[in-house]
C-alpha cells in the first residue's frame, strides 16, 4: 500500500513539472532558469526518495537485529536454566545413592551385595552423564573461542566407525532397541581426527536412542562412493515436525523445554556435530518425519593423501566408549 502511494505522488509530480516545462518554453527568456529549476527538483525528489529507502532499509536491520538478540537471550536464559536442572538431577541422585552405599557397607551384609552393586552402578551412570555433558560445554566454549584444531591421523574410517557403534550396543540393548550396522565397503583409509570422528558418531546414535521407541531398530549405515563417504544414521522414533527441522543444528535449541521433558540434553550437541562435521570439509543434512522417524546423514570428502603422523596417540575405540554418549536434544 505505502509503496503505490509513493508511486502515485511521483507521478503526480513528474506531470507538474512537464506542465512546468511546457509553459516555460513558450517564453524562451525563462527557459534555461526554468531547466535548473526542474533539474534541482528532480534531484532533490531523487535524494529524498534514496532517503526514505535508505530509513525503510535500515528500520528492517534494526527490527531484524533486535529479533536476533531476543531470540539469543532467550535461548542463552534457557541454555543456563536447563544446565542447572541437568547438573543437579546427576550430583542429586549421586549423592543418595552413596548415603545408601554408606548404609548398606555399614551393615555388613552379604545379601545386600546386589543392592551395593545396583549403587555402584547409579554413580558410575551419573557420573558419566555429568561427564559428558562437561564434554560438550568445553567443546562449545573452544568452538567459540575458536581453538579448535584436528589432530589428524590415516586410519580405516570404516572399523572407526564400526567399532563405535558397536560400542553402544549394549546401551542400546538396555534400552530394548537394536543397533544395526551396515557397509557397501570393509576398507577405507582416510585423513581425519579420529576423536572428533568418534564424538560425532556417539553424538548421532545417542540421539537415535534417545528418541526411539522401545522394541525398535536404530540403523547405521556407511555409504562410500569414489569423492564421498556417507554415515547415515536412522531411527524410528518420535521425528521432528517441519518448523523445528530447519532450527535443529542451531547452539541451544531444544524442541521440548521444559524440564518434565522425557530425555535429558543441553541442546548444544547437535551444533557440535556439525562443527566437527565442516571441520572434516564434510556436510550434515537432516530428513525426518513427525511420528516417522529421523534420519542425519553425514558427508565426508574422501581424502586419501597420507597424513603427518606427528599428533598425539588417539585413544582406541576399543574402550567402553558408551560413558561419552552425548546429551543431544531435539
Amino acid at each position: 500500500m505505502k509503496k503505490k502511494r509513493t508511486q502515485f505522488i511521483a507521478l503526480v509530480i513528474f506531470i507538474l513539472i512537464f506542465t512546468y516545462v511546457i509553459v516555460s518554453i513558450k517564453n524562451m527568456n525563462i527557459v534555461i532558469p526554468a531547466l535548473f529549476n526542474i533539474s534541482g527538483l528532480v534531484l532533490i525528489i531523487i535524494t529524498v526518495a534514496l532517503h526514505h529507502k535508505m530509513i525503510l532499509k535500515h528500520k528492517e536491520e534494526l527490527k531484524k537485529a533486535k529479533k536476533i538478540v531476543e531470540d539469543t537471550n532467550i535461548a542463552k536464559n534457557n541454555f543456563i536454566a536447563n544446565i542447572s536442572h541437568e547438573l543437579r538431577t546427576p550430583v542429586t541422585v549421586i549423592s543418595s545413592a552413596n548415603q545408601l552405599l554408606n548404609v548398606l557397607l555399614s551393615k555388613e551384609d552379604i545379601t545386600n551385595e546386589q543392592s551395593i552393586t545396583n549403587n555402584l552402578n547409579i554413580i558410575a551412570q551419573n557420573s558419566n552423564r555429568l561427564l559428558r555433558l562437561t564434554n560438550n560445554i568445553i567443546d562449545i566454549a573452544k568452538i567459540d573461542s575458536g581453538c579448535v584444531d584436528l589432530k589428524l591421523k590415516t586410519v580405516n574410517i570404516i572399523n572407526l566407525i564400526e567399532d563405535t557403534v558397536l560400542s553402544v550396543v549394549p546401551y542400546a540393548n538396555s534400552k530394548n532397541l537394536n543397533v544395526v550396522f551396515d557397509t557397501n565397503i570393509e576398507e577405507l583409509f582416510m585423513c581425519v581426527d579420529c576423536e572428533k570422528i568418534e564424538r560425532l558418531t556417539l553424538n548421532l546414535l545417542s540421539n537415535a536412542i534417545k528418541f526411539s521407541e522401545d522394541n525398535k531398530d536404530v540403523f547405521a549405515t556407511i555409504l562410500a562412493d569414489e569423492d564421498n563417504l556417507n554415515f547415515i544414521v536412522q531411527d524410528n522414533g518420535i521425528g521432528i515436525d517441519d518448523l523445528n527441522l530447519s532450527k535443529i543444528f542451531d547452539k541451544f535449541m531444544q524442541i521440548d523445554k521444559g524440564f518434565t521433558r522425557q530425555n535429558e540434553g543441553s541442546g548444544i550437541g547437535l551444533s557440535v556435530v556439525k562443527y566437527f562435521v565442516k571441520l572434516h570439509d564434510g556436510n550434515i543434512t537432516v530428513d525426518s518425519k513427525l511420528g516417522e522417524g529421523t534420519s542425519f546423514i553425514v558427508q565426508l570428502p574422501i581424502k586419501t593423501n597420507l597424513c603427518e603422523n606427528n599428533n598425539k596417540d588417539i585413544p582406541s575405540t576399543t574402550r567402553k566408549t558408551n560413558i561419552e554418549l552425548s546429551d543431544i536434544f531435539k
